[in-house]
């Protein structure tokens, strides 16, 4: 075995920059002798240190905190350590859990998709649900993505766009009415945590594919039409629920759009 290693054995052994070793030893971690021509010599003392670095940033421990280990390191420290590492792993088991979900309903958004009656008015029972909104004009596409992202800035890590049925934008009835199909006033996205509601109720719901300008013109006066034939009125916004969108698809006939009426009977 060699006694000593160069910052280039070492940083190719673990995988490191010369530069992160350099940092190391700016931290006071490693303590590199130096050989006559002044060149940073490394021993097994410092190898030993870099396998416990390289194990406590894998559970992405701060480095000043790993420092400040190895200043003060005995078993009373040390299984303070292991206790943060075993916090650590309970944190990231229960995000790996959210993120599985996540999928989990993406997935279903998609095969659910599929199967979903086009052209059709049904009548849907809808629970109360609640949903962060953001009161705001607008009428184009590109305005929706823009003012979703500001919701989502608002409310970091409760809601993601590819796959989710849960986001959409209302229609005032007296736009429908006369015909402003896409004069939105406000954006939403139902979450558990969310601040407002969608009120429990009948809805009538009718779904297409394709784009949002030809789908409205098509489906909304299906839906009117549907309204007067039941004996029923209108209870609210019309809904605009996104199911498969720019950010699921590039081809525009598979963009797959819900429209939901709150009604009552008159």
């Amino acid at each position: 075995m060699k006694e000593f290693y160069s910052i280039g054995e070492i940083a190719a052994l673990y995988h490191l920059s010369p530069h992160t070793i350099r940092y190391y030893e700016e931290l006071g971690i490693l303590t590199p002798q130096r050989a006559d021509n002044g060149y940073r010599l490394y021993t097994t003392s410092d190898t030993w240190k870099l396998n416990v670095i390289r194990e406590l940033r894998q559970l992405d421990f701060p480095m000043e905190d790993i420092a400040a280990y190895f200043k003060n390191r005995n078993v009373d420290s040390t299984i303070e350590i292991l206790e943060k590492e075993l916090e650590y792993i309970r944190r990231q088991e229960a995000f790996l859990k959210d993120c599985r979900d996540s999928v989990t309903r993406r997935l279903t958004t998609f095969r659910d998709a599929k199967t979903l009656p086009l052209d059709q008015v049904q009548m849907l029972r809808m629970p109360a649900r609640p949903c962060f909104c953001l009161h705001e004009p607008f009428s184009r596409d590109a305005d929706m993505d823009f003012l979703v992202r500001r919701l989502q800035e608002a409310h970091p890590g409760t809601f993601y766009f590819i796959g989710n049925r849960q986001i959409g934008s209302m229609i005032t009835m007296e736009n429908v009415r006369n015909h402003h199909l896409h004069h939105y006033h406000s954006v939403f996205a139902m979450h558990p945590d969310g601040d407002e509601l969608l009120p429990e109720g009948n809805y009538l719901a009718i779904a297409y594919r394709g784009d949002y300008t030809d789908g409205n013109a098509r489906c909304i006066p299906l839906l009117l039409s549907y309204l007067e034939e039941a004996r029923l009125k209108a209870d609210g916004d019309l809904l605009e629920l996104v199911w498969v969108d720019i950010h699921t698809t590039g081809n525009r006939a598979e963009y797959l759009t819900q429209l939901q009426l709150k009604v009552k009977n008159i």
